[in-house]
């Protein structure tokens, strides 16, 4: 299993299916997500079901139980789920994309396709398209963002030596 940079192991949950037969709930949404044809991360509880594109994910952001998933076009979307199990339904359906996923701290799993400006002694994180048609400007210690920038600095590093 493909991991975020920070991994949280817990039970999934179990739903009934037709016939009575249970199944946990990455492995319905796994197959649900494989008929559609391509990824798509499929999130779920009592009230509602939201299919998405993982490219269209900027971060998700927890509230104790609640998460919150914000869309590049700024839509949100509110679930009753912390974010550590937010992260594995993200890991479980993505596999190795789920690799474009970091945690930061205990409460943001961000996209790293959206990452725009670090900056450490404000303790911001500055989310975008790139085109800067909307930005998003993040909270976090300035550990985590250290650390994030390192991170980022070492795949830059490793993407001009497989170039060149």
């Amino acid at each position: 299993m493909h991991h975020l940079a920070r991994c949280f192991v817990q039970q999934p949950r179990h739903f009934i299916q037709d016939g009575g037969i249970v199944a946990d709930d990455a492995k319905i949404f796994r197959n649900f997500a494989s008929e559609m044809g391509s990824k798509v991360l499929i999130i779920s509880n009592t009230n509602e079901l939201v299919r998405v594109k993982p490219e269209r994910v900027v971060y998700v952001e927890s509230d104790g139980n609640y998460s919150t998933m914000v869309l590049h076009d700024k839509t949100e979307h509110v679930f009753t789920m912390n974010l550590a199990h937010c992260q594995e339904l993200i890991e479980q359906q993505l596999g190795k994309e789920a690799e474009t996923f970091i945690r930061i701290g205990k409460q943001l799993i961000i996209n790293r396709e959206y990452i725009f400006k670090i900056i450490v002694n404000k303790q911001q994180l500055i989310m975008s398209d790139m085109a800067l048609n909307h930005a998003f400007v993040l909270q976090a210690s300035k550990e985590a963002l250290k650390q994030l920038k390192a991170y980022m600095e070492t795949k830059a590093v490793r993407r001009l030596n497989d170039e060149g």
